[in-house]
């Protein structure tokens, strides 16, 4: 039976649900590092998004308190930063990506004002979700509903205050003074220490499909009268015997998806207003859907910031004859600035690269730099074209364009199909639903341009990720959207169009038929793409899909019983253990000297995502040397291992020659490698 959150109120008029396991060590005291309590708060951030909390139950919160513990074993003790990433994070079925961004940090012996209560107060004005991490623990707390919500993973008594015994709890108070005394005497004397409000961002959010349980055919003797249920089931006699089969009908509809005028004429249109801090994809309110905005226009470098005057009005200045007065009538002459018009000529070059670059580069991945790197590439594509149209020796030219362009270091051809038209809203012949999904179900099809009204959209389907962008008209803005729900992406597209009518629009269907790479590439940090997401796992590294937590691998005994060894296996490994590369070093000699440098931490967190990790950063320091040999010190600055940074610095020992034992016939390379390893630990 599972005990839903409403089913225990106390004296004190707090609701409150306990689970059954906790965190133990809420008086630790982790100077600047996260701990497990942070990820179990953000978890129950993103639970209470997916599932209402009076439907919490004590096995989630028992999850969370699982889930956090993994999340903390797999990445190690992480620094307080302002913004921090974390990708692929799955509870309920639903991964997310999120971004943890610090609002607050306060000092209460330096600061009166930084007393909780004053700071969460000023805290919710803005935002209704948050973490506090003082500097034992880490709280959720949010607000709905009129109402407050707090997530303790530590040990609580029946009342939710903190206890040598007890589990995990989620309380709900009626007023934020109350919340606020249960977090001050719950914390204890740590409440005086500096701590931090985190807000969270969802970047994207993915529900996973369950497949779904068919039902099995059963058979039944015959019967007299067939008895039909309407809608469920019905029973269909087999021919040639007297038996009857029952058949489960479908009641779901299946009727296709259409765009709808209603979108436009009765649901308030969403201000897809876009946080500029925010280094990519944010969500979109109200919306399965995320936006990135990006500012690519910039004004000549002759404009000048003070305009020339100019007199407000020649008549009345020539009727006054004082200088004063006249100096009155003199205003600022109205500077150009540049912004986006419809239809403008760099449109449709700027979709074009941006359908060709996404083949190279995953949109979900694309930083400001790269949007303003493609916008110049399309304006140079656009000149580009346009001096073409003055030779009259180039004959292969479509809409204006030529059929080649450059980006960075790589060469795109592209090829047009003819336009498709169709009418926006009609129930018969193409209407834009129908289109796109023809777009986006052929696979040799790119992306499409959609023209209607003074709209100019591109449209192209990466994975999962349908996206869709435009120039927001009178702003320096480019806008790209994203959604995994074709529903939700086609309604952001038709409040875009904003016309309710039925009216014809004109697609271009885009097909990038090959990109050739003319030089190497640049580096992440200087080259055109700069990814938004950790670099640490490249392509030789394939993890396992890993499971939601293994109770096994996260309370394993870190001391054997008995004189036999551990063996914990990660999901990951070399794969040319019989290569021979002399006199240079292969991977695995800078996986053991890293697994050296971090032997505490694979000895406290015997963990396979621990394994993995360290073949990763091995991997990465690997492929910073151009040709790593023996006999020779190797030097590496800044390190990342386990958010730690070392100064990375090998030097070889001599050769060692190994002697054989004429009676046992075998070498004394125990003895060499005792001896070499007491000698290293002096």
């Amino acid at each position: 039976m599972i005990t839903y959150f409403h089913s225990k109120l106390t004296e004190d008029g707090i609701r409150i649900l306990h689970g059954n396991m906790c965190f133990e060590n809420r008086a630790e005291v982790e100077a600047c590092h996260f701990k497990s309590c942070f990820f179990a708060a953000l978890l129950c951030i993103l639970a209470k998004i997916k599932l209402d909390p009076d439907r919490f139950s004590s096995k989630i919160l028992d999850q969370l308190v699982l889930l956090g513990d993994k999340i903390y074993q797999q990445t190690g003790k992480l620094r307080y930063k302002p913004y921090r990433w974390f990708h692929h994070v799955e509870i309920l079925d639903t991964v997310y990506n999120v971004i943890t961004k610090q609002v607050v940090y306060a000092d209460p012996k330096f600061n009166e004002d930084d007393d909780l209560e004053f700071v969460l107060d000023n805290f919710f004005e803005k935002n209704k979700t948050g973490i506090v991490v003082f500097a034992n623990c880490s709280y959720a707390v949010w607000t709905a509903n009129d109402r407050y919500y707090l997530y303790d993973p530590y040990p609580c008594d029946e009342r939710g205050n903190a206890a040598e015994e007890g589990y995990s709890c989620l309380m709900e108070f009626c007023d934020m003074i109350s919340m606020i005394t249960k977090i001050e005497a719950n914390v204890g004397e740590n409440v005086k220490e500096p701590y931090r409000v985190y807000a969270i961002c969802i970047a994207h959010m993915e529900t996973r499909r369950r497949a779904r349980k068919r039902r099995k055919k059963k058979w039944i003797p015959s019967v007299e009268k067939q008895v039909e249920e309407v809608g469920v089931e019905r029973q269909v006699e087999e021919p040639g015997s007297g038996k009857f089969q029952e058949v489960e009908l479908s009641t779901v509809s299946e009727a296709s998806l259409i765009e709808s005028a209603d979108w436009v004429k009765h649901e308030s249109k969403t201000s897809l207003a876009y946080d500029m801090t925010i280094p990519s994809f944010a969500p979109i309110k109200h919306y399965n859907a995320s936006m990135f905005d990006v500012t690519v226009l910039e004004n000549e470098v002759t404009a000048p910031l003070l305009a020339p005057f100019k007199m407000s009005s020649i008549r009345e200045s020539e009727k006054i004859d004082d200088e004063i007065e006249a100096m009155k009538l003199l205003v600022r002459k109205k500077v150009y600035e540049r912004r986006f018009k419809p239809h403008t000529a760099v449109c449709t070059p700027l979709d074009l690269c941006v359908m060709a670059w996404s083949l190279i580069h995953d949109p979900i991945t694309w930083s400001v730099r790269t949007v303003r790197g493609l916008f110049e590439a399309s304006v140079d594509y656009t000149f580009d074209s346009i001096l073409a149209t003055e030779d009259s020796t180039v004959g292969e030219m479509t809409d204006g364009l030529l059929p080649e362009f450059e980006i960075a270091n790589y060469t795109f051809r592209v090829v047009f199909v003819p336009l498709h038209f169709g009418v926006l809203y009609t129930t018969e012949g193409w209407n834009l639903s129908m289109s796109l999904q023809k777009v986006f179900d052929t696979p040799s099809y790119t992306g499409a341009i959609l023209t209607c009204g003074e709209s100019h959209i591109g449209v192209l389907k990466r994975d999962e990720n349908h996206f869709a962008w435009w120039t927001v008209r009178r702003t320096k803005n480019l806008r790209i959207v994203t959604s995994v729900d074709m529903k939700e992406f086609l309604k952001l597209i038709v409040q875009e169009i904003d016309l309710p009518e039925e009216t014809m629009f004109i697609m271009r269907v885009i097909t990038v038929s090959y990109a050739q790479k003319m030089d190497p590439d640049c580096s992440d940090t200087r080259g055109l793409h700069e990814p938004v997401v950790p670099t640490t796992s490249l392509p030789e590294i394939h993890r396992a899909p890993a499971k939601p937590y293994d109770l096994e691998a996260i309370f394993r005994p870190t001391v054997p019983e008995s004189n036999k060894p551990i063996f914990i296996q990660g999901t990951v490994a070399l794969n040319n253990r019989d290569t021979v590369m002399e006199p240079k070093v292969k991977r695995c000699y800078f996986v053991a000297a890293l697994a050296a440098m971090v032997k505490r931490d694979i000895i406290q967190s015997p963990m396979p995502g621990m394994i993995d990790k360290v073949i990763e950063v091995a991997e990465s320091v690997y492929r910073e040397f151009s040709e790593p040999k023996f006999h020779t010190k190797h030097i590496l600055r800044n390190v990342t291992v386990m958010n730690r940074i070392f100064d990375f610095r090998d030097c070889a020992s001599p050769l060692v020659t190994l002697t054989v034992n004429p009676r046992t016939l075998k070498t004394d390379f125990y003895c060499q490698v005792s001896k070499f390893a007491f000698h290293s630990l002096r």
